[in-house]
Parts: C-alpha cells; sequence; structure tokens
C-alpha cells in the first residue's frame, strides 16, 4: 500500500512537470532550457502550485512569452513568479554558456 502511495505521488508530480515543459516549449523556448527550467519549477512549487500554472496553459492563449508572464502574475502567488523567473534565468544563461 505504501508502495502505491509513492508511485501515485510520484506520477502527480511528473504529470504536471511533463505540461509545464511542454507549454513551456510552445512559449518558444528551445526543449533543453524548457525541460530544465520545468524540473526546477517542479522542485520548488506545490503540486496546486504547479496545478495553477497547468491551468494557465489550459486556458489557451499562452504561446507567447508576454502573454505567459502575464497570466502567472495575475495569479497573485509571489512565489510562482519568483520561482519561474530563478529558474527560467538559471537555465537561459547555463545554456548560453554551455554554447560558448
Amino acid at each position: 500500500m505504501l508502495v502505491a502511495a509513492v508511485i501515485g505521488t510520484v506520477l502527480l508530480w511528473r504529470g504536471p512537470e511533463a505540461r509545464l515543459r511542454a507549454g513551456l516549449e510552445r512559449s518558444g523556448l528551445s526543449p533543453e532550457v524548457a525541460a530544465c527550467a520545468a524540473e526546477h519549477m517542479a522542485d520548488a512549487l506545490s503540486i496546486d502550485q504547479l496545478r495553477q500554472l497547468a491551468d494557465l496553459q489550459r486556458a489557451g492563449d499562452t504561446d507567447d512569452r508576454e502573454t505567459l508572464e502575464r497570466r502567472m502574475r495575475a495569479l497573485d502567488d509571489p512565489q510562482i513568479v519568483r520561482v519561474s523567473a530563478r529558474a527560467l534565468t538559471q537555465c537561459a544563461l547555463g545554456a548560453v554558456i554551455d554554447g560558448i
């Protein structure tokens, strides 16, 4: 029973991360930066916060960064904004440094 609970938790955790990664890619990020940012965000945000981000993508029209940023700020959750900004900055800078 404990094993089933752990597996269920892992599946719940990975589901939002995968959707977040896909949404970041649709917003114009490279697959590498999107995967990196989604991993960092999944580690730092709660399941509820990840679901809120997934809901933004389901609402549609998040295919550009400005719209996605505006909708993230509208969630009125400073932790989501802070964690997202940090993850995206770290991953984008890492990609630039790796490319040099």
